[in-house]
């Protein structure tokens, strides 16, 4: 059987109905909210800044009315005056109207331009003297306000606001102008409208994306309830509603659970019948076979029977012999368990020796050590003692050297003695002991170095020596600790070994507890082989009406079976 909307359009299914549903009017509501944001957002923003240049108007007009109460008029020069203060010879001061703010301001007499902030940017002068266009000075030479966000000031665009000029009596003699360059305005609105573009984009990007997670979890929701009921109509037993289903708190999940308890109840049911149908006829087949067979076997169990009598009187027999079997063997275990305490005892006084022996092996150690650190400072002493002489030798030819000096110094005063005469005696004299001296400090240096060459050859001898000895001691040091090293293996062995023992110990103990059980055991054998022999002839006499109800039972079973064939082949149309 086909299943219900396995062809169904993509276009009329509930994901896609629930995608249009929520997705649409949220793209529609997110533009509308896009352009009533924007427009509103430059409007007011031009708003602000309109009301921002007609306070600056108003505070400068108020500024210049407030420095005395006469009228504004032209002088002989031109300039302009209001009363005694010459507003074109103080034009500086406007400026500080505008101080920190990127704003300009004019005063106009007439529609001319007699005091400004603004700056020509192509030669650095203020615009002074120019005119205001007419359609400008006709509105407020006329006693009414004038405002724009697109008049071209300088080369560039301007907001503007003008305000009418008046004297104490209240004519309108000129105007008040402030202006502010709109690119700045107009960065500032653009900076807004991304901003708006940008949170209302993610705003709906979120809404899109959380809407259409919504939407998909529950269209999946009803496909998998959809494909849940589809598999029960089948009779698919063996499907399982999905879990993101059955997790839900809502309808659909109240739903999947109910289909959920239906499938299980009704797979516990089918595979309760399966299996009693499939058991119901696998017995009714074994009970009609049974039937068939039992009636044959009923005779050759009453021969069983005979022999199982004759067979329990040989078992008693046995059961005797047995017993005196076992018997031998808890002696036997005695005798083990005396020889295994004696070898309990051995493996003690071994394991006593082992630890004597192994604190002489310590203490030899410790020896050893103690002979190597006193050969060490011997050898130290020795390598000391080859410097000595080795620096003796180096004095010994140093005085060697002297006396060389010495003899040759000699001769010199010799030769210039004998050059003096009779007055250099006295000199020769003396440079002729000086010639002696040499001599004989040359001899006492030779036989000093005769001395310190065997003295340093004995010394070279008992280095050699020491390292020699050094060596042994490192050689004897490594079997010593190799000598303990197999030793303690030894006595671990000998641990081991005790442990072992007490064990096979405790186990032959075990084996005579055992034993004792074994014989109880056999007397109760005994006892119930004489009681098998006088029911062997009870059954005897009761397998004769054992016959009679295997035919009843044979007949049962057939039905039975013919019963559980029909019932399984109703069963199949539901798959576990």
């Amino acid at each position: 059987m086909e299943k219900a909307g396995k062809k169904k359009n993509f276009f009329h299914s509930v994901k896609t109905q629930l995608l249009s549903m929520s997705l649409i009017p949220l793209i529609i509501l997110g533009i509308i909210s896009i352009l009533t944001a924007e427009l509103n957002l430059e409007k007011g923003l031009q708003e602000e800044s309109l009301n921002k240049l007609k306070a600056i108007c108003v505070a400068v007009r108020a500024a210049y009315d407030n420095l005395n109460n006469e009228p504004y008029m032209l002088n002989d020069t031109g300039d302009l005056l209001k009363g005694d203060y010459n507003i074109s010879q103080n034009v500086d001061k406007i400026d500080t109207y505008t101080k920190g703010m990127d704003a300009d301001v004019t005063l106009f007499y007439g529609d001319t331009r007699m005091a400004t902030s603004l700056v020509d940017t192509s030669t650095g002068e203020r615009i002074i003297g120019t005119s205001a266009s007419a359609e400008i000075a006709d509105v407020v030479l006329g006693g009414e306000e004038y405002f724009s966000t697109g008049l071209i000031l300088n080369g560039e665009n301007y907001y503007t606001y003008y305000i009418p000029l008046k004297n104490p009596d209240g004519t309108v003699i000129g105007m008040v102008f402030a202006g502010e360059p709109s690119k700045k305005i107009d960065s500032y609105i653009s900076s807004k409208r991304n901003n708006i573009l940008l949170i209302t984009a993610i705003v709906l990007i979120s809404a899109i994306v959380l809407v259409a997670c919504i939407s998909i979890r529950l269209a999946k929701a009803v496909d998998d309830t959809k494909e849940a009921i589809d598999n029960l109509a089948d009779g698919n037993l063996a499907f399982r509603v999905a879990q993101n289903v059955l997790k839900r708190r809502d309808e659909i999940g109240d739903m999947g659970r109910s289909i959920e308890g239906c499938i299980e109840s009704l797979h516990t049911i089918v595979s309760s019948i399966r299996d009693f149908a499939g058991n119901v006829q696998k017995e009714g087949c074994e009970l009609e076979s049974m039937a068939d067979h039992t009636s044959q076997n009923a005779d050759e169990i009453s021969l069983a029977v005979e022999d199982v009598s004759k067979g329990a009187v040989s078992q008693a027999e046995d059961v005797e012999t047995a017993t005196m079997q076992v018997s031998d063997m808890g002696q036997a275990i005695e005798n083990i368990a005396s020889d295994i305490a004696d070898l309990t005892n051995t493996s003690e006084r071994m394991q006593a020796a082992g630890v004597e022996v192994t604190g002489i092996i310590k203490e030899l150690n410790d020896s050893n050590d103690k002979t190597v650190q006193a050969i060490q400072t011997v050898s130290k002493n020795v390598v000391a003692t080859d410097e000595s002489v080795m620096r003796i030798s180096e004095a010994v030819d140093m005085i060697t050297n002297i006396a060389g000096q010495t003899s040759l110094l000699s001769l010199n005063a010799s030769i210039e003695a004998a050059r003096a005469g009779e007055t250099g005696r006295g000199f020769a004299v003396v440079a002729s002991e000086i010639q002696k001296l040499s001599e004989e400090s040359n001899k006492s240096a030779q036989c000093i170095s005769k001395i310190i060459k065997s003295l340093s050859e004995d010394s070279h001898n008992s280095m050699e020596m020491m390292e020699e000895v050094r060596i042994r001691l490192q050689e004897q040091q490594e079997k010593l600790d190799a000598t303990k090293e197999r030793f303690e293996n030894v006595n671990a062995g000998i641990v081991s070994f005790r442990e072992e023992t007490m064990e096979i110990n405790d186990q032959a103990k075990a084996c005579d507890v055992s034993r004792e059980k074994v014989v109880d055991i056999i007397q109760d054998l005994s006892a119930i082989s004489e009681e098998n022999a006088a029911s062997s002839q009870e059954t005897t006499a009761s397998m004769q009406e054992l016959n009679a109800t295997i035919s009843l039972l044979a007949e049962s079973a057939r039905g039975l079976k013919d019963l559980a064939v029909s019932l399984s082949e109703s069963i199949e149309f539901f798959k576990l």
